[in-house]
């Protein structure tokens, strides 16, 4: 489980997107989407709690973050 970033996102916080190899990414929805690069140790604040995910780089359809399983492991689940 990834987690993911848009690329808006990415230039309105002026975050450092590391280039990676050409990667298709399949979503819920059978779709593949091209990812542009990653973000290593994007801050999130989640009310009093603040996590560093790395984060896939690719268009999200509106929305702004995903976090994958690999974020909820780090909660002890």
């Amino acid at each position: 489980g990834h987690n993911f970033i848009s690329p808006e996102v990415t230039t309105a916080l002026r975050l450092h997107v590391t280039p990676t190899t050409a990667k298709a990414i399949k979503l819920g929805n059978g779709h593949r989407v091209l990812c542009k690069g990653i973000c290593e140790g994007v801050q999130i604040d989640l009310g009093p709690e603040i996590f560093e995910v790395d984060a896939l780089v690719l268009e999200l359809g509106g929305l702004d973050v995903v976090l994958g399983v690999s974020w909820l492991s780090t909660l002890g689940y």
